[in-house]
């Protein structure tokens, strides 16, 4: 399994919106964000997903949620801007339903070592 790069923003390649989810990244219930939306690193495939509930109890960040023993309900992402990268929900998936996104400044980072670090590792 590889993970998926794509640039912040972008849509998935079926344009999909999570269940739960409106098109502007807000939960429903709650208030349209100002400015632009925050970046949903993890998309959940809701045709693909057979909801078993692995992603979130494997997520150390605990920002996937799903109700336990319910197999109607997609598990959401609570908290998108907490996201690790760490790609455990991807990788413990069975049927590959995740993936993960990963911002341009984490791909394509010029950051030099010594700014990164503070000092230079020898």
């Amino acid at each position: 399994m590889s993970a998926e790069v794509r640039a912040p923003n972008s849509a998935p390649a079926d344009g999909a919106v999570q269940e739960g989810q409106m098109q502007d990244g807000a939960a429903q219930g709650e208030p349209a964000q100002d400015g632009p939306a925050p970046h949903n690193p993890i998309h959940i495939d809701a045709d693909t997903c057979v909801k078993c509930d692995l992603c979130d109890w494997i997520c150390p960040g605990d920002l996937i949620y799903k109700k336990p023993d319910d197999r109607e309900t997609l598990p959401e992402v609570r908290y998108p801007d907490e996201c690790w990268y760490c790609g455990l929900c991807q990788s413990i998936c069975p049927v590959d339903a995740i993936t993960i996104y990963f911002p341009s400044q984490m791909i394509r980072c010029r950051t030099d070592v010594t700014t990164l670090l503070g000092k230079v590792i020898d």
